[in-house]
């Protein structure tokens, strides 16, 4: 399964190919710490790019942007790799397109760890339970072959491929570096897929942080409680009433790993299929740090 992970309704074909090698594009794009999050905008024609190893494949381009809470953060490039099957354009009926957009630190301490990370996850935007992608090269050629070996398959399919992974910064601190991962996929399936999957950083050490490391022991039940008060909340259930009629599918929810730590509390979110039918969409629990202040460590998370 792909971190399209969650792409559980996509079927294609996969069958050996020539890939089509199609020109390049790129853009540099100046970005500040508001407009981190915002689509970058696409330059249709053909440049060199700005990385240090040029494809013919993809493209890459710098933006700089200052870490979002002052200039003596961590400040951070944003590189970006997209390519257009055919040169069509990306906003036309039909396109097939890959594009993917993620952070890269340009200081600090723990750069290199964070840097690695970050674009591991990337690069898994495409990749199976079998295959993991070293670079953007081979990730987008094998996007664009799987693409027409689909094509040959269906050749009435009307539509293209499309695949839009990008990575955001949601908070930065000198102790917290929170990144939201979106992955927007549609390859040939019933519907397209959406994806969006936290990952936080202790800057103190540049490790990933999971549940475990920013609540004190014993959390779980208090935890899942508040998240469950939280969710009947969101489909206005009673306290009594069971999940599964309301629409879960389970009679019980627990917390997860995809959380982002902000500035006023911590956000759980549930993708389509994880804990609800595809219908019922993406579930976001947002808990305040009054909320969570008897489980809360207070080593690591202080705000």
């Amino acid at each position: 399964m792909k971190k399209i992970v969650y792409i559980t309704l996509v079927l294609f074909s996969v069958s050996l190919a020539a890939c089509t090698r199609e020109s390049s594009k790129t853009t540099d794009t100046k970005t500040t710490p508001s407009t981190t999050d915002k689509k970058q905008e696409d330059v249709k024609n053909n440049t060199t790019s700005t990385d240090k190893k040029t494809s013919e494949s993809g493209q890459n381009s710098s933006n700089e942007a200052a870490g979002n809470n002052g200039s003596d953060l961590p400040k951070f490039t944003q590189k970006v790799f997209t390519k257009n099957y055919k040169n069509c354009i990306d906003t036309a009926e039909g396109c097939t397109y890959i594009q993917v957009y993620y952070p890269e630190m340009t200081d600090g301490k723990y750069k290199d760890k964070v840097n690695a990370l970050v674009k591991d996850m990337a690069l898994s935007c495409y990749s199976t339970d079998d295959v993991h992608y070293a670079d953007f090269d081979k990730l987008i050629s094998q996007f664009m072959k799987d693409y027409e070996d689909f094509r040959k398959d269906v050749p009435d399919f009307p539509g293209g491929w499309t695949l839009k992974d990008s990575t955001s910064i949601v908070t930065n601190t000198t102790d917290i570096l929170c990144l939201q991962n979106t992955s927007e996929s549609y390859l040939g399936g019933a519907h397209g897929a959406y994806n969006v999957a936290y990952t936080n950083f202790d800057m103190r050490n540049g490790n990933i942080l999971k549940t475990k490391d920013i609540f004190i022991k014993g959390y779980e039940k208090t935890l899942n409680k508040l998240i469950e008060e939280r969710i009947r909340k969101h489909f206005e259930m009673k306290p009594n009433e069971n999940l599964v009629e309301g629409g879960l599918f389970e009679n019980k929810v627990s917390f997860n790993d995809n959380f982002a730590i902000k500035k006023d509390g911590i956000e759980f979110l549930y993708n389509q299929y994880e804990i609800a039918p595809y219908a019922m969409g993406v579930i976001e629990i947002k808990l305040s740090y009054k909320d969570l202040d008897a489980i809360l460590n207070k080593d690591v998370i202080k705000f």
